[in-house]
């Protein structure tokens, strides 16, 4: 589930919309808004995600020699990131919140949460990191496929003819796993392939560009022959190094 409006109670719809105004309109959502909300069914926590991709480049494959050395090294480096990144996105909205009320001669509401309120009822926002290869995810990643795994085994195993939970828990995360990073290097490819036509322009011209450029990139033959990345299988594609689900 995308949680798009967890601030809704903190900050007005007027300082969302100008957020995302001067963002030049390439999200759908201020970067605030973490990208996916996951209630574990065993304890009831509800897990707020936030979905990166990094790129092969040295500030994030060799930032540090002991970040490029360490299996996964990059992957969680980015990962580690992502809760302060939330945390200052998220005081940025409380301030624009004050500003708007100043502005507009209105009396904040009585009682009414802030963000990073909002932000702090819920545990720490996880990174779900992805390289430039299929060869996996952060630690993060296999943790909810595991948990994902966990879930539909104990409601399903019997239907699908497994001899026990643990088998069906095993044939399940194996086959997340593998549907998730062909998924992953599927949108990268997506990805570069839609920017090569804006190669040389600015970042928001780009933004406003891509959306155009997608609807002319065909689907791979996975896709075509299986009814989307994530239809029927998959597989790991590109060098053994990377991550760690």
């Amino acid at each position: 589930m995308e949680p798009r409006g967890i601030f809704s109670m903190a900050v007005p719809a007027e300082v969302l919309a100008a957020a995302l105004a001067e963002d030049g309109g390439r999200r759908s959502r201020p970067g605030a808004v973490p990208d996916y909300m996951y209630c574990f069914t065993v304890d009831g926590r509800r897990m707020l995600y936030d979905v990166k991709r990094i790129s092969l480049c040295p500030s994030r494959y060799w930032p540090t020699v002991a970040v490029a050395s360490s299996r996964g090294g990059p992957l969680e480096h980015r990962a580690s990131l992502v809760r302060a990144e939330y945390e200052a996105a998220a005081a940025a909205l409380d301030a624009r919140t004050a500003a708007w009320y100043i502005r507009t001669g209105t009396a904040a509401p009585v009682g009414a949460p802030t963000a990073v309120d909002i932000l702090a009822s819920f545990p720490p926002v996880r990174g779900l990191v992805f390289g430039s290869t299929a060869c996996g995810g952060s630690r993060e990643v296999g943790i909810l496929l595991a948990q994902a795994a966990s879930s539909s085994a104990q409601r399903q195993w019997r239907s699908l003819g497994a001899r026990s939970m643990l088998d069906a828990r095993s044939f399940m995360i194996s086959t997340l796993r593998s549907q998730v990073g062909f998924a992953a290097a599927v949108a990268h490819a997506r990805l570069r392939l839609s920017r090569l036509e804006l190669i040389g322009g600015s970042g928001r011209t780009a933004g406003r560009y891509a959306s155009a450029a997608r609807a002319f990139i065909s689907p791979t033959a996975f896709e075509q022959a299986r009814g989307g990345a994530l239809g029927a299988g998959g597989g790991r594609v590109g060098f053994a190094g990377g991550g760690l689900f």
